[in-house]
Parts: C-alpha cells; structure tokens; sequence
C-alpha cells in the first residue's frame, strides 16, 4: 500500500494494519509515524525516520486526579454542621439563590401543599420554622453516595426517622437542588 494510500485511511484501520503486520507498540506512534512505519515496511521504520533523530522523545501526559474545589463529600460535611449547631445562616449559605427544594416537611410546616420551595428565601423560612419547632434537631450520617456532581445523604434524625437527602451542587459548590425522602414508621 502507498503512503499516499495509507494517509487517506482512519487511524482505527492504521491500527488494525499495524496489528497485522506486527509493528511494536503502534498504539504509541504518531500518526505520521505510524503511516511511516507501514508504507515503509514494518516496525522499524517508525524508529529510523528521517527527523527522529533531531526530535526530542515525546513526554506522556500524566493524569493528575485533583480533588474537586467543591468536593461532595465537603458539602454533607459542611451540611451535617451547620445543621447540628443550629446556625440558620450557615445552613442557608450552603444553597444556590435558585435553589429548587422539596421535601415532605414543608407542607407539615406551613408551606406550600406541593411541598416544593424556590429560591433561598423561601428556604430559610422553612429552615427556620423547622428549628424553633425541634430544638433538639441533631442529624448523624449513614451513608454518603457521591456522583458527579453531587450526592445522596442518609442519616437518621433526633426521633431515629431515617432520612435521604439528594443533593446537587452548582459550579460555586452550592446546592442548586435538593430532595428529601422520610422513611416511614
């Protein structure tokens, strides 16, 4: 096959041909070096090319896994003590002003019947209720359930009601959407 040939072809079927003909580590190679090594008849074309040797050899990229600036687990974290102090403004601050919120509670608390809530306001009306009715509140983590871009919270309140809570976070690390689910006893 020419080398002309050979450039007009998907890298998938240079793969395949390199398989084929026997060319060591063909996955590794440049395209250009890859077209190279086949049109020049095997493995050790792609080594003795003209310019190899004034190239300097190619680094490979080393993935970094880096901890997410607003990792999940930071926010339950976070969460879990804002709600166990009873600091209304903490709790409130870790929500998104867009915050969509439901939760059976609000309709037991005087809210919307639906039991869903918009924006932080609304929010920490709620909160607030739910503080001054329950001086006692405490919450005690479960389980955490991390995805992508946020988490799911099982814990079990004061009274021993377990509870979960979905949360997903916005790019700033705030809670744009909230569920909470009550096991029933």
């Amino acid at each position: 096959m020419t080398k002309a040939e050979l450039e007009s072809k998907h890298l998938a079927d240079l793969h395949a041909l390199a398989a084929d003909a026997g060319v060591p580590r063909y996955r590794m190679l440049r395209r250009e070096e890859l077209v190279e090594a086949l049109a020049g008849g095997g493995a050790g074309a792609a080594t003795t090319g003209a310019g190899e040797a004034s190239r300097p050899p190619r680094r490979r990229r080393r993935r970094r896994f880096r901890r997410r600036k607003h990792a999940p687990r930071d926010h339950a974290d976070s969460w879990l003590d804002a709600w166990n102090s009873h600091d209304l403004d903490a709790i409130v601050d870790l929500y998104a002003e867009e915050i969509d919120f439901a939760s059976p509670t609000v309709a037991e608390l005087g809210g919307p019947k639906g039991g869903r809530l918009s924006g932080r306001e609304e929010l920490r009306a709620h909160f607030a209720r739910g503080l001054e009715r329950t001086s006692g509140l405490a919450f005690t983590e479960e389980a955490l359930l991390t995805g992508a871009d946020g988490y799911a919270l099982v814990y079990r309140r004061q009274d021993g009601a377990r509870v979960v809570e979905t949360v997903e976070l916005d790019n700033k690390g705030r809670a744009v959407r909230a569920r909470a689910f009550y096991e029933k006893s």
